[in-house]
């Protein structure tokens, strides 16, 4: 986003991404192979090295639901660029998202899979982080 064209002084920059999604992908991973073959394979003791494999349709047939980490965090990212000096300089980083209400999350039906970024904690906010950026430029009296 360019504040002014007739004169770029600064320019906000925005992503929407997740963290943390990698804590779980293992798991997530485990998951849905579980789910898509109905086994689930366990260790009964850490130290040992003995496999238990069970086999439950319960699996495959039922919706599950999926709660949120806070391990893992869906977030806007912005950036604040000086375009007066060449090169452009970033000059102010900040994020924006909402928390989840405690307990959220998503059901999977089934045969659906799940994805890392289901377990968020966040979701994204692009308003808040422009609103972010554009309070800092305001304070900094740079707007």
């Amino acid at each position: 986003m360019c504040l002014d064209f007739a004169k770029p002084d600064y320019m906000i920059l925005w992503s929407v991404g997740v963290t943390g999604k990698e804590l779980a992908e293992s798991g997530v991973g485990n998951f849905n192979r579980s789910r898509e073959t109905g086994q689930a394979t366990s260790v009964a003791n850490p130290a040992g090295s003995d496999k238990t494999s069970t086999t439950d349709s319960r699996w495959t047939d039922s919706t599950l639901f999926i709660r949120s980490s806070s391990q893992v965090r869906a977030k806007a990212e912005y950036w604040v660029l000086d375009m007066s000096k060449s090169p452009a300089q970033v000059i102010r980083t900040g994020q924006g998202y909402r928390q989840l209400p405690s307990g959220m999350g998503v059901a999977s039906s089934p045969g659906q899979k799940v994805n890392a970024e289901d377990m968020s904690s966040t979701v994204p906010d692009e308003t808040e982080a422009l609103e972010n950026a554009l309070k800092w430029l305001k304070k900094e009296k740079r707007l």
